[in-house]
């Protein structure tokens, strides 16, 4: 399986899952087995706001594999997006990692003809 850095999703789409591989800023592969916390954030490119954060989980965890379930209202919205994976550890919160994430593309739905 290998993973991108860019992916294109049609409006609405639901029922699968992201999955992607924690790398740091070099290409290195982060081991996700002390970790056990892991959110999933995808916000608007230009925003502030995070439309969703929702918990991912580990596939792979030495080599760094993950997935998150896409939710219903995730993909709702056309437009380019962030996407990152929070990864904690502790509780309180001992260590945390932001990875390097991806850019998800929510393309219009073509309507069907009639």
């Amino acid at each position: 399986m290998s993973y991108v850095d860019k992916v294109t999703y049609v409006q609405n789409s639901h029922g699968f899952d992201i999955e992607g591989q924690a790398v740091d800023d070099n290409g290195n592969v982060l081991d996700l087995t002390e970790f056990t916390v892991l959110k999933f954030r995808m916000r608007k490119a230009g925003s502030t706001t995070t439309k969703v954060e929702g918990d991912a989980s580990k596939v792979d965890a030495a080599n760094g594999k993950w997935k998150y379930a896409v939710q219903t209202t995730d993909l709702d919205t056309v437009g380019t997006f962030q996407a990152q994976l929070v990864c904690r550890k502790g509780d309180p919160v001992t260590k945390e990692v932001t990875v390097k994430g991806l850019t998800i593309i929510v393309a219009e739905q073509i309507p069907a003809k009639v």
